[in-house]
């Protein structure tokens, strides 16, 4: 919706190879559970990229405050961040991608409970 206001952040990349491989990997990937890519420039020392913006946290993060506090993840919760998990994978594998650094600090948390795969 063009109407919705839409937050994005830049990430800054020292490793000019790195940043551009995983440049043209997201410039291809449209799924609701994969951080999009929305473009990016470099100088000589560093890339940057412009992608949307995730402001809640890392799934890491959610998990140690349900250890510490009274209000746990439900198991419904866990299913559906699960659900969500294994479509962005089955979509990326579909493209013949193949994710290696599936970890709760590369879940990130999205607005009205959605979460989102990146890679850090």
């Amino acid at each position: 919706d063009q109407d919705e206001e839409q937050w994005h952040a830049v990430k800054i990349s020292s490793a000019a190879n790195t940043a551009r491989s995983e440049q043209s990997l997201l410039a291809d990937i449209r799924h609701p559970f994969i951080i999009r890519f929305f473009g990016s420039t470099c100088d000589v020392f560093k890339s940057y990229m412009l992608v949307e913006a995730c402001l809640y946290g890392d799934l890491a993060s959610l998990l140690r405050s349900a250890d510490t506090s009274t209000q746990k993840l439900s198991e419904a919760q866990a299913l559906a961040i699960a659900v969500r998990l294994v479509s962005a994978l089955q979509y990326i594998h579909g493209k013949g991608i193949l994710y290696r650094d599936l970890k709760p600090e590369n879940v990130i948390l999205a607005d009205r409970g959605l979460i989102k795969l990146v890679r850090r």
